[in-house]
């Protein structure tokens, strides 16, 4: 059940974004295991990808944004609630 909330979490705040972001701050105030874990299906499943953060320094960390496929499924689960929302 956690998983399926974070997965739906997760793609609509990268399809929000719509720019790279880390896990961290993808994660904000959510536990960060579950985002991981998230992010790492969303890879392997081609609905993400990932490279490395274009800050300059010794820190840098990996960040996700959605691929073409994970658009497709971003605006699937807007058009989702926007049915289960019913008529207007």
């Amino acid at each position: 059940m956690e998983f399926s909330r974070s997965l739906t979490r997760a793609v609509r705040a990268l399809g929000l974004i719509a720019k790279p972001i880390s896990a961290r701050s993808l994660s904000g105030s959510f536990p960060l295991a579950p985002t991981i874990a998230t992010l790492r299906w969303l890879l392997e499943s081609g609905y993400v990808a990932t490279g490395t953060s274009p800050t300059i320094g010794r820190h840098r960390e990996p960040v996700y944004w959605l691929t073409d496929e994970g658009l497709f499924l971003y605006r699937n689960l807007l058009r989702r609630s926007d049915t289960a929302c019913g008529p207007s």
